[in-house]
């Protein structure tokens, strides 16, 4: 093994464990000795790559960019005596430097050494000046027929550069520049063809490897509500009989049976949790409960005591992820599970080649039977001797994008380019092209689904995709540390010639990369775009036989985000959806559509006939998504009117005979929680006050009457949660203690007689008013009538 080799390892702990970057220090040249400037070289290239830096415009002006195969004038060499420049073919992605300066980041990026490279051609002779904090350089910029490559000793210290041309001139300089930046793995084509497992050879790289998939699984858990049943003393002998029960009553009493099968589940023996855990899962997907049943697994996996039930859990989710596309969740999953379950390391390959981590795929592939999937990543490494097929030629396009956006995660820092309506992203394909568009917005959590939306247009596509700006990831904007949302991702391919350009209806951050054609055509890349057919009457799109499934679910939700929907249309899409089979994918977007809105008061009333009292908390009145959330609770309260999320409750004390009241809340938090808190909005006279409910215990609110407006308080749960249960009681203080004041759960609703209508415009208490009059019994709880407003 070379001498660098067999010293490397030592190399590696330093810069990897130790974060010094000593080893990679230049005083080797003033050595004056060629074999350690070799070795210097391999050790650079081992522990760092190339990374061409992205700036933007001080005035925020867009940036023109194109990627060109170049001729460049390299280093010079000395040839009968006579020092002469090597000409390399390269092919760069070249920015066009105007007369205002251009700004870059470096710390996107760890940079490896002060170094960095400038490849930049002018047809006239310039002077550029570079700034990185209080430091300066003036470079004279000859005209030449090729690119000429100069180096620049930036230190390390430096947050930015700034390149600006003095000169003045009519024509762009073309340029890139480069950073030579630390890579997350180590990687050498001979010390990966050397005998002897990796833990041998570089116990260091085998050790950030390690580390870096623990920490994959360790967030992937972190993510996972979890499993928190409610402790019961089972002692289930005849549990064959219940399952049989549960399995004859899937179909056609599913609560029955899903109530069946979660005391099964809880069962001491893991075969009998197994069973009864299946069928659950084999349940919930059938009443559409995708998420649900994901979600069990999940805080199954992470909560469960029993490693045959964690195991159980792993194999089914890791089949799920693969039919649902969730590459990063099974990326994570699994690796946390190489050793332990078998499948795992080829799915990590295939995965790192998919998303173009190619040291990692090579590093899983290393001495195993999975090498031939790791081949790309051979050829994207330039590994001569394990490639036998050609490096592709990198594709050719032009480019218009607006300033980057820093942003940090789990790994550390990364940079999107904004897109907004004054800042453009137009993408033209001078060779056929397949490209990977992430985006996402700035997260916004009101308790609401917020949707933003991304419009793809070319001269042969156009394409819409929701980003759910509502659910928020694990990323935060440097500027301001907000949260983003979760990434949509376009995948789209651009023949010869074919211009694309992205508009959004937010500010938008994009994250660009480019697929190489061996990859696209070995894995299925899922875009998350439908096409936009938001051109066509929306009806002949609801009955059209040949759109799909997914573009009438987009672009049904993007026409109701658009108040563009009338009730006719909106009836005519949900009843046209429910004729379509569901998946994971598209129950999500239904459920967004089916739910999209607000439940607001009616103003007035017209057709008013009579009224009916029903008690909605009666069993035989309850919905089937009350009685499903009382099965996915915690321990809920009978005690109490309940408060369902999204809804306001208004409640009437104009007839209570005591001055002072107080509300006491029963909270249930759900099977797959934290110890969280219910957080519940009250609104008086003259202020709207927070009141935080935990199950643990609860405060009761205290008020008096004089404190509202006309006797009415107005509550809302601000933060529910799947399959949580919050209820409220009332008392009033009357003669020195506190007594209970009912609240009853009946609900007033209006009805229409065709033949013999009363014509009436009501205002809300007036309707209640009249109801008051038509009954013997007064009630002290007004529900207010409603509907959901969410159609023009």
């Amino acid at each position: 093994m070379p001498y660098w080799l067999n010293t490397a390892n030592d190399h590696l702990k330093s810069i990897y464990q130790e974060h010094s970057l000593g080893p990679l220090s230049n005083t080797v040249f003033s050595e004056n000795d060629p074999l350690n400037v070799k070795r210097y070289y391999n050790l650079l290239s081992m522990m760092s790559i190339d990374s061409q830096l992205v700036g933007s415009y001080r005035n925020q002006l867009p940036v023109e960019s194109k990627s060109e195969t170049i001729t460049e004038l390299a280093e010079l060499r000395l040839v009968d005596h006579h020092f002469s420049p090597r000409i390399n073919h390269q092919t760069r992605l070249l920015t066009a430097l105007s007369q205002s300066a251009q700004v870059f980041d470096l710390t996107a990026k760890e940079r490896a050494t002060p170094w960095l490279t400038l490849i930049a051609k002018s047809n006239n002779d310039t002077q550029l000046k570079f700034t990185a904090g209080e430091q300066s350089w003036l470079v004279n910029l000859k005209a030449t027929e090729h690119f000429q490559t100069l180096t620049l000793s930036v230190p390390l210290k430096e947050k930015s550069l700034s390149i600006q041309a003095l000169k003045n001139t009519t024509e762009h300089i073309d340029f890139a520049l480069y950073a030579r930046t630390l890579a997350d793995i180590p990687m050498d084509e001979v010390l990966y063809q050397q005998p002897n497992k990796l833990s041998a050879k570089s116990p260091t790289t085998e050790l950030i490897i390690k580390n870096y998939l623990h920490k994959q699984h360790a967030d992937y858990l972190a993510s996972i509500e979890p499993y928190t049943p409610a402790q019961q003393q089972l002692n289930i002998t005849d549990w064959e009989q219940l399952l049989m029960t549960a399995n004859d009553l899937a179909e056609s009493a599913p609560l029955d049976a899903l109530r069946f099968l979660k005391k099964l589940s809880q069962h001491s023996n893991h075969q009998v949790a197994e069973k009864a855990w299946q069928a659950r899962i084999d349940i919930l997907r059938q009443q559409k409960q995708f998420h649900l049943a994901n979600s069990y697994l999940e805080g199954l996996y992470k909560s469960a005591k029993q490693a045959q039930l964690q195991h159980f859990a792993s194999l089914e989710l890791i089949k799920i992820y693969q039919e649902q596309h969730q590459d990063y969740k099974l990326f994570a999953l699994c690796a946390g599970n190489l050793s332990s379950i078998s499948n795992c390391r080829k799915i990590l390959i295939r995965l790192a080649v998919k998303q173009q981590k190619n040291r990692l795929a090579t590093w899983l592939a290393h001495q195993s039977d999975q090498q031939n999937i790791a081949e790309p990543s051979f050829a994207a490494l330039n590994f001569q001797s394990l490639v036998s097929n050609t490096k592709q030629n990198d594709p050719l396009y032009h480019l218009v994008t607006a300033e980057q956006a820093g942003l940090i995660d789990g790994q550390g820092k990364i940079q999107n380019t904004v897109l907004s309506d004054k800042k453009p992203w137009k993408f033209t394909a001078t060779h056929p092209i397949h490209l990977a568009i992430k985006a996402r917005v700035a997260a916004k959590q009101n308790g609401e689904y917020q949707t933003a939306w991304l419009k793809a247009d070319s001269q042969y596509q156009h394409k819409l995709m929701p980003i759910f700006s509502d659910i928020p990831a694990n990323i935060q904007f440097i500027d301001n540390q907000q949260l983003a949302s979760i990434s949509a991702t376009l995948i789209i391919n651009l023949q010869v010639g074919e211009t694309l350009t992205l508009s959004a209806d937010h500010l938008t951050y994009l994250d660009v990369s480019l697929l190489p054609n061996d990859l696209v055509s070995q894995f299925d890349y899922q875009s998350d775009a439908a096409n936009n057919l938001t051109a066509i009457d929306f009806m002949s799109l609801v009955y059209s036989p040949t759109a799909s499934q997914y573009d009438l679910l987009i672009n049904g939700l993007y026409q109701l985000s658009k108040r563009r929907l009338n009730d006719n249309q909106y009836t005519q899409l949900l009843q046209r959806l429910e004729t379509l089979p569901a998946t994971a994918r598209s129950t999500f977007i239904q459920n967004r559509i089916e739910s999209f809105g607000q439940w607001q008061p009616i103003e007035s009333m017209l057709d008013y006939a009579g009224t009916r009292l029903f008690k909605m908390q009666a069993p035989a009145q309850s919905s089937f998504a009350d009685r499903f959330t009382l099965l996915n609770t915690l321990s809920a309260s009978e005690q109490g009117l309940q408060l369902r999320p999204f809804h306001t409750l208004h409640i009437d004390l104009a007839q209570t005979a005591g001055q002072q009241i107080r509300f006491k809340f029963h909270f249930s938090t759900a099977e797959l929680a934290r110890d969280n808190v219910a957080n519940v909005s009250l609104r008086l006279a003259n202020e709207l006050k927070t009141w935080s409910v935990s199950q643990q215990q609860s405060v009761p609110f205290t008020f008096t009457k004089q404190e509202l407006d006309n006797n009415i308080i107005s509550i809302r749960w601000l933060n529910p949660y799947l399959s949580q249960y919050l209820t409220i009681e009332a008392e009033q203080y009357l003669a020195g203690k506190w007594q209970h004041l009912e609240l009853p759960t009946k609900l007033l609703f209006y009805t229409v007689i065709p033949d013999t209508p009363l014509i009436a415009t009501l205002s809300d208490r007036q309707a209640d008013q009249v109801g008051r009059n038509r009954r013997t019994k007064t009630n002290r709880t007004s529900l207010f009538s409603s509907c959901r407003k969410n159609r023009s």
